[in-house]
């Protein structure tokens, strides 16, 4: 997916997702730039913005199974569910993430199949 189409889809999960007061960037970037999986969302809750970055389609042949099959619209949908989930956050600050991640796992997948339907 060429960067300016993902930007759009980023504008249009942002609307979806109720994300409108958030200033979002999204930027492709080399695999070693995300700690681990496809995409990282560096985020300041307090200012409301948030630079997701995700790996560049270029490099998606280097993930081989048990990854999930690269999508980026699915990398980006996963990063925006982090905003959305910040007050599961415990009062230091550190989440639950095995719970928070499968959670973001699966409403990605719902999410994306839903719009899907919608553009079939």
């Amino acid at each position: 997916m060429q960067l300016s189409k993902l930007r759009n889809r980023l504008r249009y999960w942002q609307r979806q997702l109720g994300l409108e007061v958030w200033k979002i960037e999204v930027e492709y970037v080399l695999p070693h730039e995300v700690q681990n999986g496809y995409g990282s969302n560096t985020y300041d809750n307090n200012h409301r913005t948030s630079l997701v970055r995700i790996v560049d389609p270029e490099f998606c042949s280097m993930f081989q199974p048990p990854a999930p099959a690269y999508n980026a619209e699915n990398v980006l949908v996963h990063e925006l569910l982090h905003l959305l989930l910040i007050p599961l956050v415990d009062s230091e600050g550190e989440p639950d993430t095995t719970s928070v991640e499968q959670l973001i796992n699966l409403l990605t997948e719902v999410i994306i199949s839903l719009s899907q339907e919608t553009t079939q």
